[in-house]
């Protein structure tokens, strides 16, 4: 198997045009990259050195498996649990809270110095760099445990709400649309797109294909 060091990939990020004072947000699978010499850390590394202290990384660190087990997320409970559920999950802490299936990359990213991770229960997003602190947005009521006054409650709140069923199609038909530049990675393929763009698509996008 091919070993693929940090080098490589800081070569490679430059390659598909990420550079110095740069905002980006960051999707990866560390075990699609193949067999990576230090594994997470090289590519959180890779991208700091790429972007620079001028630049922002950010990465979604959800902990989405605390959401009301109504959703979904607690697919393996049978119902009758799910109050046992609520009132027993524990609560959410941006220090502690580990993420539910954003990979490894993210996983050790939320832990890296310097990182600032949002309030969000359930929908965080963790952020490095010169834009660390940033303003968060709310628009839709979920359910999550969180701590109040040192006591844990199950608690509804406001927030973005995400609904990410057409996700990949967007993605698709953004690709069609737009000239996206990919360097390979190992196993993976790395894309670079610019967020306004793909912002502005979606949007429209969303607009004529949802209901």
């Amino acid at each position: 198997m091919q070993v693929i060091l940090k080098d490589e990939i800081i070569q490679k990020l430059k390659e598909v045009g990420l550079k110095i004072g740069d905002t980006v947000m960051v999707h990866t699978s560390l075990g699609k990259m193949g067999y990576v010499c230090g594994g997470a850390q090289a590519v959180i590394e890779a991208l700091m050195e790429v972007v620079g202290d001028s630049g922002t990384i950010m990465m979604p660190t959800q902990s989405w498996k605390n959401l009301d087990p109504e959703t979904g997320v607690h697919w393996e409970a049978d119902q009758k649990d799910w109050q046992l559920i609520r009132d027993n999950w524990p609560v959410y802490d941006k220090n502690l809270t580990p993420t539910n299936t954003m990979g490894a990359v993210a996983e050790m990213f939320r832990q890296m110095p310097g990182s600032v991770r949002s309030d969000h229960p359930a929908r965080s997003v963790c952020v490095w760099g010169r834009y660390a602190e940033y303003p968060g947005k709310h628009t839709c009521v979920e359910h999550s445990a969180v701590s109040e006054a040192g006591k844990r409650v199950w608690k509804a709140y406001e927030t973005l709400f995400v609904d990410g069923n057409d996700f990949e199609k967007i993605g698709e038909d953004f690709e069609e649309a737009y000239a996206v530049p990919g360097v390979q990675i190992g196993n993976a393929f790395v894309r670079l797109m610019y967020q306004r763009e793909l912002v502005d698509f979606a949007v429209k996008w969303m607009e004529t294909n949802r209901a």
